[in-house]
């Protein structure tokens, strides 16, 4: 009967988090109408084309400072007859501090091309309360305060170790031992709720977060969403800021001036207010495609998030890594049932 009732339960999960992805897609349209048609000004770190998506000339480059260089990432070969033995003590990654010359996707130990990681990244996009007349849209993205909560008093009863995305790419490239139970809290977007409330739960817990950020909308002061100071406040307690995107727009079928325009624009304005390079990315709604991944590549990231279902991640899909999507409805019996995907 045990068996049954968590084989049902593990399949209105995926199918939920299926159906929610399907429903983030539906809310990049809405994002894109919030975004502003021309670039801020008040961030002085980026200079991009007027009109991206009208340009079919030659692709422009985009000037900040650090400069960022577009350079293909390297890769190395293994040998497949050496043994690696890492070491046992899991020490939390720090974030890269920015330089005129970005810092190169780690060289892949041995061993690397066969290694993977089992762990939950969990996605939440609101943390607070929705409104009233909130729509189904909306509730699907919403946890409550209370319910976050439940969950990291959880993770702290049980040796649940929140870690990095930092750190799981140490842990594939380079075979650095992480915790006997991790997971990776994201959440995205950048909603103002996530300052009022997550951010305080983080704290009293001991515990980050990496945030993707949608930089054309906080530009913007759009209501609804922090502002630069507050996501500032959080960078400087621990937490990675990554990008989003400038406008939270489907990258799907975009010309390469488009693609600099967002992802390089957005990962500038990024490391302007945070002071530390930005290697992360969040595929707005989920959405990519080869010429998405190639840009991130060309820009020297190091992986990207998805919103496709699943745990287990290795160097091949770190441009693709699956997560799993967090509501209200994502108790703590069924965040049990997530964490026993990994075997905890």
């Amino acid at each position: 009967m045990a068996l049954i009732f968590y084989g049902t339960l593990l399949i209105t999960i995926l199918l939920g988090v299926t159906a929610s992805g399907l429903r983030e897609r539906a809310a990049s349209a809405t994002a894109m109408a919030l975004a502003p048609a021309s670039t801020p000004t008040n961030v002085p770190t980026l200079t991009a084309p007027a009109s991206p998506s009208q340009t079919s000339g030659p692709s422009p480059t985009a000037s900040a400072t650090p400069t960022a260089t577009l350079t293909p990432t390297a890769t190395a070969t293994a040998s497949p007859t050496q043994t690696f033995t890492p070491s046992p003590t899991f020490t939390p990654t720090q974030t890269p501090s920015p330089t005129n010359t970005p810092t190169p996707f780690p060289t892949p130990g041995p061993g690397a091309e066969n290694r993977k990681a089992c762990v939950p990244i969990l996605t939440y996009h609101h943390i607070g309360h929705p409104p009233a007349d909130a729509d189904t849209l909306r509730l699907g993205l919403t946890t409550s305060p209370e319910r976050f909560e439940e969950q990291l008093a959880y993770f702290k009863a049980n040796d649940v170790t929140p870690i990095s995305l930092y750190d799981l790419l140490y842990r594939l490239a380079l075979g650095r031992p992480l915790p006997e139970k991790p997971v990776i809290i994201t959440i995205d977007d950048g909603y103002d709720d996530v300052y009022r409330y997550a951010f305080p739960l983080l704290k009293e817990y001991g515990y980050t977060a990496t945030l993707f950020i949608a930089t054309g909308i906080i530009d913007a002061g759009t209501p609804g969403y922090m502002t630069w100071p507050q996501i500032e406040e959080m960078a400087r307690a621990g937490n990675d800021v990554e990008p989003h995107t400038k406008d939270h727009v489907d990258l799907r079928r975009r010309k390469r001036d488009y693609l600099i325009y967002q992802i390089l624009g957005s990962k500038q304005t990024v490391e302007a207010h945070t002071g530390r390079e930005a290697r992360f990315f969040a595929y707005p709604a989920g959405a990519y495609d080869d010429n998405a991944i190639a840009m991130l590549k060309e820009l020297n990231f190091w992986g990207a998030v998805s919103t496709d279902a699943g745990v287990t991640h290795s160097l091949e899909n770190i441009y693709t890594l699956p997560r799993l999507r967090v509501s209200e409805q994502i108790d703590v019996e069924s965040m049990k049932v997530y964490l026993r995907f990994c075997g905890f």
